[in-house]
């Protein structure tokens, strides 16, 4: 389960790392954006107080998370003058009381990403045959991908571009849901190795409840399958009485696993303890 769960936050990180990485340097700059390796582990800094580019993914797995090493995690957003990050820690992660020791060190918890996993081997599902067709985009496209997903999905203006970056890069496939000759939907996956990952999915506002994550969904599952792919993985939010989520339950009907609820530590720069200087 340990090796499971490492293979399916690196990848994540990975990608994440690829489309900061990626973004032109003017952008870069404008951004003050920071990719900062340790082993597969990553962290994103951005000067832009945006959740998505100020993270640390994926720590917990090559070394156990101390004291010092969270210090030395928090360390490079202290010094950037970050004023909130987000640390993401599996329960697969050493050492379990890791929530503990983020909570000691002044981090908060949000609501948990649910982690879902299957293998693509075996039946995969059909998409419905409806009014949305998915077709796969190239560069010429990027642009068209940004202003469908970016919006919906919460990034601001300044930030939205680094959901494109990617576009056209090796390992990389990115999708648009098509409905009355409008795009109405996005999706993306990354390939690396014998697993993918797939993410920046968002549906407008206006389009919503017409299965269009579904298609993208399908689309992507037999797509990686094709590509020699052995297993997939995604997250989203919870499905939660008070807040239903509609892309957890889309993750189940195509047969996606619930691996774990990965908790997601918000650190504030105002108010760290001094355990955590």
């Amino acid at each position: 389960m340990q090796d499971r769960a490492a293979a399916c936050e690196y990848i994540e990180a990975e990608a994440w790392a690829q489309l900061q990485l990626a973004l032109p340097p003017e952008q870069k700059a404008t951004l003050a954006t920071q990719v900062i390796r340790d082993g597969r582990a990553v962290s994103l800094l951005s000067g832009a107080d945006v959740a998505w580019l100020n993270r640390a993914m994926a720590f917990g797995f090559a070394h156990a998370l101390t004291d010092e090493r969270l210090r030395a995690i928090n360390a490079p957003y202290i010094r950037a003058g970050i004023p909130r990050w987000i640390v993401e820690w599996s329960p697969q992660a050493n050492p379990r009381a890791g929530n503990e020791l983020l909570e000691r060190h002044g981090a908060q918890a949000r609501t948990p990403t649910v982690k879902f996993w299957r293998p693509l081997s075996g039946d995969l599902p059909v998409a419905p045959i409806d009014d949305v067709q998915v077709v796969e985009i190239g560069p010429a496209d990027a642009e068209t991908f940004q202003s469908t997903v970016a919006e919906p999905l919460g990034i601001p203006e300044i930030a939205a571009p680094v959901v494109r970056t990617t576009v056209g890069h090796l390992g990389w496939h990115f999708y648009l849901a098509v409905a009355e000759g409008s795009p109405i939907a996005g999706g993306s996956m990354f390939v690396q190795g014998d697993g993918v990952w797939f993410g920046i999915g968002a549906t407008l506002p206006a389009a919503r409840q017409r299965g269009a994550q579904t298609a993208l969904l399908v689309r992507r599952l037999h797509d990686a399958a094709r590509l020699g792919c052995r297993w997939a993985t995604v997250g989203t939010a919870p499905d939660l009485p008070e807040r239903p989520s509609p892309s957890y339950r889309n993750m189940l009907r195509a047969g996606m696993q619930v691996l774990y609820h990965r908790s997601k530590y918000v650190f504030e720069l105002n108010s760290l303890p001094a355990v955590a200087l």
